[in-house]
């Protein structure tokens, strides 16, 4: 063993070198995360909503109540197009678990919708919403810097990690925690707060 240690040094440090440097990155990224603790408090966030004027849906909070309105007609009364309802979903940190928001439908006059109304999702019914941008645990939803296709920098890239394909996360410092099912067109709403 001595012997091959003394002829093949460089082979030998081509080995070991790699090694070791892996081993530091991973020890630099656990002391840096380890006073963080995971998120706990729930986000709302909405998907598949667009900037166009003529959009008819609209999200907001008011008055910690999720509201969501819908407006069928233009200014002139006339209908508007068909445009599909936004997608709401409910985040679950402590369990990564997406649940789906079932949005209550506008009523129906004469087989089209028309009118105004300002609907409030069933599941949202009893919970309060912050509007904050920091949650109460210290964590904002923000949007993956890398375009949400890894979750790391180079050395995550060379040695694996996280590639999960979230376009927003859940960020406190140096921790980042994936939301699943958030895409490009993903908008924060708000935290579910006690």
């Amino acid at each position: 063993m001595k012997q091959l240690l003394k002829e093949d040094i460089v082979l030998v440090t081509g080995i070991v070198l790699p090694l070791l440097l892996a081993g530091l990155f991973w020890i630099s990224k656990t002391v840096s995360l380890a006073g963080i603790k995971p998120p706990v408090t729930q986000v709302v966030y909405l998907s598949g909503v667009t900037e166009d004027p003529e959009y008819p849906w609209a999200v907001e909070v008011r008055e910690g109540k999720l509201h969501v309105l819908y407006n069928g007609t233009d200014d002139k009364g006339e209908q508007k197009r068909y445009w599909s309802a936004p997608r709401i979903f409910i985040f679950n940190p402590v369990d990564n678990i997406v649940r789906p928001v079932a949005l209550p439908r506008p009523p129906r006059e004469s087989g089209a919708v028309a009118g105004a109304y300002d609907l409030v999702p069933d599941a949202l019914k009893d919970k309060t919403l912050s509007v904050e941008e920091l949650s109460p645990d210290g964590y904002i939803f923000t949007r993956n810097d890398d375009g949400g296709h890894y979750s790391g920098g180079f050395v995550t890239e060379i040695f694996g990690g996280d590639r999960r394909s979230s376009r927003f996360s859940l960020q406190k410092d140096n921790y980042r925690r994936g939301v699943p099912s958030s895409d490009y067109n993903s908008r924060f709403v708000g935290w579910i707060v006690p």
